[in-house]
């Protein structure tokens, strides 16, 4: 399973005021599961209540630089 999990293409979303996952676990996981884009938001745990049109954003710019769209 471990393997399988090296072929999905993954990208992060970092959120920068997040009190649910500390900056630190947010960096553990980047480092355990190595995405090929981060991005970060000046957001709390839940991007798509705080800042809905900025995560649209990013996950369009996402999915456009993986070819998905």
């Amino acid at each position: 399973e471990e393997n399988d999990m090296a072929h999905v293409p993954r990208v992060y979303m970092k959120t920068l005021h997040d009190r649910v996952m500390k900056p630190e676990q947010q960096d553990a996981m980047v480092k355990r599961w190595p995405p090929s884009q981060t991005y970060e938001l000046d957001t709390d745990h839940s991007p798509f209540f705080s800042n809905p049109f900025v995560l649209f954003g990013l996950l369009i710019k996402a999915a456009v630089s993986m070819g998905s769209i």
